[in-house]
């Protein structure tokens, strides 16, 4: 990976990769549920799928998976969409994250 293709910064992999890696070693077994958000006019062409790995008595793992967007975090207030790409609407990821972590409390 690298930054503009400058300053080589290592090796990643993939958002599926990191998130199955979570559910190995969450030791969830169980298949997968998969559920599109409700799209918003203002997310333009983008849309988000949400993939829940659950089993009970483990703790979950969720991935949101957005097609069309760009390399930016979701949220209500939008930027650098020029150099960054599209962002949505559909989805606002600090909202998410927190409501997620509360859920398992």
């Amino acid at each position: 990976m690298t930054i503009f293709g400058f300053s080589p910064r290592g090796n990643v992999v993939s958002a599926a990769e990191t998130t199955q890696a979570f559910v190995r070693s969450n030791g969830i077994s169980a298949e997968a549920s998969t559920h599109a958000l409700a799209h918003r006019d203002e997310s333009g062409e983008t849309s988000v799928s949400v993939v829940d790995f659950r089993e009970p008595g483990k703790a979950p793992v969720r991935q949101y998976i957005i097609e069309g967007g760009g390399h930016v975090v979701p949220t209500r207030i939008q930027g650098f969409g020029r150099i960054f790409g599209a962002s949505t609407f559909d989805v606002d990821a600090p909202t998410e994250i927190w409501d997620f972590i509360a859920a398992e409390r």
